[in-house]
């Protein structure tokens, strides 16, 4: 097996207030090879609240290249009389894909600061770098008094991100025939922290919010979790890999548990009396006490919406399903360089079918989503780990749609 080559660059004389183009980026991992890194993107499963993209990187600093104290740095701007190792600068680190030659950008965001340690006497330097993707920039950021009238919620992503002042003002993913939800209508005050906003705003959409792997905010909207509607990316397997969009695991976590159950939903439109009716699955509260999710200011316009966001929860968790909670890859020495595809380019919000042969010889098939990405990255040996939960194989009812029309064939709730 061979590794990825692995580049981390910095744009040292941008803040995060610019912009930060190819040019502007130095490779600090010529003179100062990455040791280690981790890297996790995304949220744990569904029912958690999307937070920052984080990385570590571990650098050989022999030389104090990275040392901020460093006067002799070539990243000290000695007519300024200051480092250039400064927090709040761009980094990213890219990964070329030794089957294909493909390259992918693992991560971009910020450096939140850098760390110097010495060991072995003396001998030996190392710097730590942490950084954390754009929504550092969001949570710092407060509203300006703005009043943003009802719109489709990718729309009001873009608001929000336009009102924090980041130089990239746009979201990937929202189009003007995209089928969002209507959001309520909302002045955004001087002390409203912006990232809460979205991620009010993502919940009511139940989509994804979140930063790609190249560091812009990105939007899906409901229909991505839903199998219909979205696209299959490829299949993982503990059998046969071929054709070339099936790839093996190394582990497969399976679960039945309680920890995601929800039978009972209620919701109040933000700021207004209005409701929706009350949701609650019998059978699963008999089965395993009521499990409550109570939205107090959803970010929706009318009680119906309420209603069918209420709905919608419950006919995705009332019942403690088989799972698929987490797919990982170990790849050390022996490790199958076809999967680096995959380990290298996938990213949050897409859909996959796994399959597990049981010792009996039974296929267990499943269709699911990415939540979260981890790498962890150390002396030879690369483990990447996502989070997943399940999409939606449901067919589902919309009006006068040629195929999805069909009464008493497709006639599942939609949350539309």
């Amino acid at each position: 097996m061979t590794f990825p080559t692995v580049t981390v660059q910095v744009a040292f004389d941008k803040r995060i207030s610019e912009a930060a183009a190819d040019v502007d980026f130095t490779t600090v991992t010529t003179a100062n090879p990455v040791r280690q890194f981790v890297i996790k993107r995304g949220k744990g499963h569904v029912l958690d609240t999307q937070q920052a993209g984080t990385a570590i990187f571990i650098f050989d600093d022999a030389n104090g290249n990275l040392d901020p104290e460093n006067k002799s740095s070539p990243y000290y701007d000695s007519a300024a009389g200051k480092t250039k190792v400064l927090p709040m600068r761009h980094i990213r680190i890219h990964a070329v894909d030794p089957a294909t030659s493909s390259g992918y950008y693992l991560f971009r965001g910020f450096i939140e600061g850098w760390e110097s340690n010495y060991g072995k006497s003396g001998k030996d330097q190392i710097a730590k770098c942490t950084a954390v993707d754009a929504f550092k920039a969001f949570a710092l950021a407060k509203g300006t008094d703005a009043t943003e009238t009802a719109e489709g919620s990718g729309q009001r992503l873009i608001d929000l991100v336009t009102m924090t002042g980041f130089p990239i003002a746009t979201v990937t993913g929202v189009t003007a025939a995209a089928t969002d939800q209507t959001v309520a209508e909302k002045k955004y005050t001087l002390s409203e922290d912006l990232l809460l906003q979205m991620q009010d705003i993502d919940i009511a959409e139940v989509g994804f919010f979140y930063c790609d792997r190249n560091g812009i905010p990105t939007f899906k909207n409901r229909q991505s979790r839903i199998a219909v509607l979205a696209t299959k990316k490829g299949t993982f397997t503990d059998g046969s890999t071929s054709p070339g969009s099936t790839w093996s695991y190394d582990f497969l976590d399976f679960s039945r548990d309680d920890d995601e159950i929800i039978n009972q939903a209620d919701s109040t439109i933000y700021g207004t009396a209005t409701v929706g009716t009350q949701a609650n699955d019998a059978t699963s509260q008999a089965d395993y006490g009521i499990r409550s999710l109570t939205n107090t200011a959803l970010m929706l316009t009318t009680a119906g919406a309420a209603t069918t966001w209420n709905d919608y929860a419950i006919d995705r968790l009332a019942q403690p399903d088989a799972r698929v909670r987490s797919i990982s890859w170990e790849q050390g020495a022996d490790g199958d360089d076809d999967r680096w595809a995959p380990i290298l380019g996938g990213d949050i919000g897409e859909f996959y079918e796994v399959e597990r042969t049981t010792p009996a010889g039974t296929l267990r098939e499943a269709f699911v989503l990415t939540e979260q990405i981890t790498h962890q990255v150390k002396a030879g040996k690369w483990r990447t780990t996502w989070a997943l939960s399940a999409a939606s194989t449901d067919a589902y009812w919309i009006l006068e749609d040629a195929i999805w029309g069909k009464l008493g064939t497709t006639t599942r709730l939609w949350f539309g």
